[in-house]
């Protein structure tokens, strides 16, 4: 095998030759499976053999061995791989994980290639797994569905227009965010996050777990509904209190603390991700005007926009600002990389603060706060829980006794609008619009909210230009306000 350098030395190419000595027969094994599962439950030995050596691959064995137990072995044969070909296997012995908490230390190795010949290059020849399993002992999720937008992508507006009825759909259990990936709303983190797992405009990534069913992480829009209902109905293992929410008014800085509160056992490279949306960016220019597909579809909430829509565009749940890395903090700072949680354990973090500039308007902003499972494989991330709170100039913990409150926003109104409203006990919630007669023009009854911060989106796009009162039923209290459209 030859490797070239090309240095640039004044203007002059110098090129460096280093040769090294190809093996015959050089195997490579990988996991490439989940390192967590139930207590009790079998589970697949998956990985991934790579053929590094110069001869032809036809067969080999795959072993495995658990805590230094007995080895597991199976010949896989009728191969046909050349040089840095691959092989996905699935074992034909599963393996069940015993006592919840415990660490199951599992070894992968190849041998007996192409019938009885050793493998001449032992440096790469094993690879190894800590495998976790718990209670399964859970709580409810709210589920994260990450939108890959662009001003450019005329479908971005129908990702738009099912995110609103998902949340209309599954009032206070989903959190969209939408990464701009052109244009003055870009980000430099959310950039890096799409590029990682090779998401395509207009797709989401949802909870980042990869269904079996898609090729890359990413969801097509047709299955948002599905994959979110399925995350919805799947328990988590923790739950995000937020602890204190502040916009600092003499420095314009934002601040975020967080309890995480675990209720079974979690293990691996855990990481805790803070930023800042703006739920309803809107501007003059070519950043802003988005380009339409709908325009023409009789029934489509873009319907008869325009294409591009230039004056009344309003790009929702925009990712402005981290309060941490993109792809989050260590939970410990103080133990990075690979962490063991007990059950029924509290960890707390403080996020760096971040600085929010003038133009972003303060009164539409909110503080996401999620905790995930990280991997370099990004198909084997996992979103575990997502939390979502309005940015205010006082923490909650100072606010914890507030009265219902409610606010519609943008005000005046175009299609869409938030009904953003806080709640001091769990209320079933209705929503009812009138207009200037008094006539109710619209009815949501869209079922019980928990207390805290919560919002609802109104669509208006049947209304004629006017002005209107929202009326919110929340238990045995009602809560109103105008807008105009």
């Amino acid at each position: 095998m030859i490797m070239k350098k090309l240095f640039g030395i004044l203007g002059f190419s110098v090129i460096f030759f280093t040769f090294t000595n190809a093996q015959t027969y050089d195997l490579a094994s990988k996991f490439k499976m989940l390192d967590r599962g139930l207590n009790g439950v079998a589970v697949d030995i998956k990985g991934e053999v790579t053929n590094l050596g110069t001869a032809t691959l036809t067969s080999f064995d795959i072993h495995y061995q658990v805590d230094g137990g007995a080895i597991q072995t199976t010949s896989i044969s009728s191969l046909n791989l050349g040089t840095g070909e691959k092989h996905s296997f699935t074992h034909p012995v599963k393996f069940t994980p015993g006592t919840a908490g415990t660490l199951h230390k599992i070894m992968l190795w190849a041998d007996q290639i192409n019938g009885s010949n050793a493998d001449e290059n032992t440096e790469n020849d094993l690879d190894s797994l800590y495998y976790m399993s718990n209670t399964g002992t859970g709580v409810s999720r709210t589920v994260l569905l990450e939108h890959v937008a662009s001003v450019k992508d005329g479908n971005v507006p129908d990702g738009y227009a099912i995110i609103d009825q998902l949340m209309t759909a599954n009032p206070g259990k989903l959190i969209p965010l939408n990464f701009q990936m052109w244009g003055i709303m870009v980000t430099f983190e959310a950039t890096e996050i799409v590029n990682k797992i090779g998401a395509g405009t207009s797709t989401a990534l949802i909870d980042r777990i990869k269904w079996p069913q898609y090729t890359k992480v990413n969801v097509p829009r047709a299955d948002w509904n599905a994959r979110v209902t399925e995350r919805i109905n799947t328990k988590t293992p923790v739950w995000i209190e937020l602890k204190k929410v502040n916009y600092n008014t003499n420095n314009s800085m934002v601040e975020c603390e967080a309890n995480f509160h675990f209720v079974d056992y979690v293990a691996g490279d855990i990481r805790v991700t803070c930023l800042v949306t703006e739920d309803f960016v809107h501007g003059e220019g070519q950043d802003y005007n988005q380009s339409n597909y709908y325009d023409n579809v009789s029934g489509h909430p873009f319907y008869h926009r325009g294409n591009p829509i230039i004056t009344d565009m309003y790009h929702h749940y925009v990712v402005r600002s981290y309060l941490s890395a993109d792809w989050g903090d260590w939970i410990d700072k103080n133990m990075p990389g690979y962490h063991f949680i007990t059950k029924d354990t509290t960890v707390s973090v403080t996020f760096k603060p971040r600085v929010i500039p003038d133009n972003w308007n303060l009164n539409q902003m909110h503080v996401v706060v999620m905790v995930a499972y990280y991997t370099e494989d990004v198909n084997t991330l996992e979103v575990l829980n997502v939390a979502k709170k309005k940015l205010t100039t006082v923490s909650i913990e100072e606010n914890s006794d507030e009265k219902e409150a409610i606010k519609v926003y943008p005000n005046p109104v175009n299609d869409f609008a938030t009904v953003d409203f806080s709640l001091s006990s769990t209320e079933k919630v209705i929503v009812e619009v009138y207009n200037t007669l008094g006539e109710q023009v619209i009815l949501m009854n869209n079922g019980t909210y928990a207390p805290g911060d919560n919002y609802i989106m109104l669509n208006t796009s049947e209304l004629p230009s006017g002005a209107y009162l929202v009326r919110l039923t929340a238990g045995n209290h009602i809560l109103t306000e105008r807008f105009i459209k």
